[in-house]
């Protein structure tokens, strides 16, 4: 179960960060198909979608992680140093999303912040995903 959540909480961070790529695309091709008069096809309906409610997966995330991270703490004992970090990168993400959606504060830097984490929690997903893997023994990683 603690390997579901945590596959479902990278899922939902995949799907949360791939606003800023969606917006460059859907711009692209919506102008296009505007320009051709083309109505606009399922997959972009999905897209938009997907831009439009992206702040839904990042909740979904945050919550999952959480979730994950306490079920695996009730299993082993031992918290984990890069889940730890992901959940509060999860945190200042909604925390800055939060403050741009309701302009206060310096949106230049809010912007930059909340377009660096995603890279960096997918890094971290990576790392938390060997470091704590039971799938390598061998290796002496996890348990």
């Amino acid at each position: 179960m603690g390997a579901f959540l945590g596959f479902l909480a990278v899922f939902f961070i995949v799907m949360s960060s791939t606003r800023k790529g969606v917006k460059i695309f859907l711009e692209k091709v919506l102008i296009r198909n505007k320009k051709k008069e083309i109505k606009t096809s399922w997959d972009l309906r999905l897209l938009l979608a997907l831009q439009k409610y992206h702040r839904y997966f990042g909740i979904g995330a945050l919550l999952t992680a959480l979730f994950h991270a306490a079920l695996q703490f009730s299993i082993t004992g031992a918290p984990s140093l890069t889940g730890g970090t992901m959940v509060g990168l999860l945190v200042i993400q909604g925390v800055t999303g939060y403050l741009q959606e309701n302009k206060k504060g310096n949106l230049k830097l809010l912007n930059t912040i909340h377009s660096i984490i995603p890279p960096v929690l997918v890094l971290l997903i990576v790392l938390h995903i060997i470091y704590n893997s039971t799938f390598i023994p061998e290796l002496g990683i996890g348990g």
